[in-house]
């Protein structure tokens, strides 16, 4: 029946025999295995998927491209396809993504079920992992998101707070989470900030393996479209050196800090200033040094604040070898959303900017590395995944994004990552102002715009000379 469908469907010989490899009864799976082990994939899987697209009204058509998606999805074939016949195929199957999703959820679910139902019965049963991590009603379109956030926000953050008790409330039952050691922080004689309360799991905490190292509240977290250093303030100088000897073996260039200037006195709050860089010596006995610094831009006035915030750049050169860039918001406090989200996108473009490849990771950090640092890493990923999805040829309007999905994946390698409803909220509000400033932009401009383009075509109200070395840049411990 199937190779009598296929030979109906594809009276070409040549895709035939690609497609079942000499098999006298294949299945839709053998098709989708063949085509993405075949030599000739990048020339026969376009017009296998568009064939299929003609016979969309048949449920074999249908059934054929949720099978191959199935397969495609799987580690074994998802490098198979070039990034272009990658970006042809998205494109070919998105008006039916939504369909194929589903067959494919309800095929996992029902496999999951009869592996369930097939263990032995035990007293105390706890939902199973894969399903805690899923958040299927949170799904949101990007035109939704600005309405998803005030929705959160009203009644004093009432469903903000929801969503956040939820999360936590899962992290706690998920068996992959609980059983990750932390052996690490209870070892260490100098715990890091907010080790007590949030520390690194062993099995990725940064400089574990770095000689010498101290011990560091800092997690090196991967995702598809980024990876990140996500890291609470050094404690000490020796941390300090710590973290920079770690970042840089990564090949880091780009660090991110979200503290204020008053803030954690006691600590190494100012690990990147002059002061503190002549007293580091990394393990290979290099050096490193404040070349420049400036005002990046500045925002509009916060009242809980002495002046206004601000990003402020400053230039690190290490001793034959790489040039640092480090960012500073100025003006966010510990806790609570970013006052300016206007100077908050400007440095998530000045990040991308800086940081094109997504294997390099960034390095971030606020007091503890995870609330503030958890909004700006969540909220520069989910751009990141807007980025690609467009370039894959997805109309903007049909993108899709689930942030409270995002957020348990980032607790997955760091816990208690995001942690505040209004920092939530705001996760919202900043990708859906992306959203609308990729709309009016998008048919006039190649993504990504250099940060001085838009500081002088999108930002006419902020500093008018944004790259001017600010005056205290001649001081060297200054911030």
């Amino acid at each position: 029946m199937k190779l009598a469908a296929l030979q109906k469907n594809f009276p070409n010989s040549e895709m035939r025999h690609v497609l079942t490899a000499g098999h006298n009864e294949p299945s839709e799976n053998t098709f989708a295995q063949n085509l993405l082990k075949s030599e000739k994939r990048e020339q026969v899987t376009q017009l296998y998927l568009e064939r299929l697209v003609d016979k969309c009204e048949s449920s074999w058509a249908t059934r054929c491209m949720y099978k191959f998606v199935a397969e495609w999805q799987k580690p074994e074939y998802a490098s198979a396809l070039s990034k272009k016949t990658t970006a042809l195929c998205k494109k070919i199957l998105a008006p039916y993504r939504d369909t194929i999703d589903k067959k494919i959820k309800k095929k996992q679910e029902k496999a999951e079920k009869t592996e369930e139902a097939q263990k032995p019965p035990t007293t105390t049963q706890v939902s199973k992992s894969s399903s805690l991590d899923q958040f299927p009603e949170e799904w949101c379109a990007l035109g939704t998101l600005k309405a998803r956030a005030d929705e959160l926000k009203a009644c004093n953050f009432k469903k903000g707070k929801k969503i956040i008790a939820e999360i936590k409330r899962r992290v706690k039952i998920d068996p992959a989470i609980q059983g990750e050691s932390t052996n690490d922080a209870k070892k260490a004689k100098h715990k890091a900030v907010a080790s007590k309360d949030n520390p690194p799991f062993d099995k990725n905490r940064t400089g574990k393996n770095v000689q010498g190292a101290s011990f560091l509240n800092a997690t090196d977290a991967h995702f598809n479209n980024q990876n990140f250093i996500l890291s609470a303030l050094p404690k000490t100088i020796d941390c300090a050196r710590s973290y920079f000897d770690a970042a840089i073996q990564q090949g880091a260039t780009v660090f991110v800090s979200l503290h204020e200037r008053g803030e954690a006195k006691s600590r190494c709050n100012n690990f990147w200033g002059q002061d503190t860089l002549s007293k580091i010596v990394l393990h290979d006995t290099r050096t490193i040094a404040k070349a420049a610094q400036k005002v990046l831009i500045e925002g509009q006035k916060d009242a809980k604040s002495k002046g206004a915030s601000k990003i402020v750049e400053s230039i690190l050169q290490v001793a034959n070898g790489k040039t640092i860039t480090h960012l500073h918001y100025d003006g966010w406090h510990d806790r609570h959303p970013m006052p300016d989200e206007q100077v908050f996108q400007l440095m998530l473009d000045r990040m991308e900017e800086l940081n094109p490849n997504q294997e390099t990771p960034l390095a971030i950090n606020c007091k503890g590395g995870v609330g503030r640092t958890g909004t700006t890493a969540i909220s520069y990923l989910l751009r990141k995944q807007v980025d690609a999805a467009v370039a894959a040829g997805i109309n903007l309007e049909e993108i899709k994004v689930n942030i409270p999905e995002l957020i348990y994946a980032f607790r997955k390698q760091r816990s208690g990552v995001l942690s505040q409803e209004a920092q939530l909220v705001q996760i919202y509000s900043v990708l859906g102002s992306y959203y609308e400033r990729l709309k009016i932009i998008r048919d006039i401009h190649t993504f990504p715009l250099p940060v001085q383009q838009i500081l002088s075509e999108y930002a006419p109200n902020m500093s008018a000379s944004p790259f001017t070395t600010s005056s205290s840049s001649s001081s060297s411990s200054s911030f």
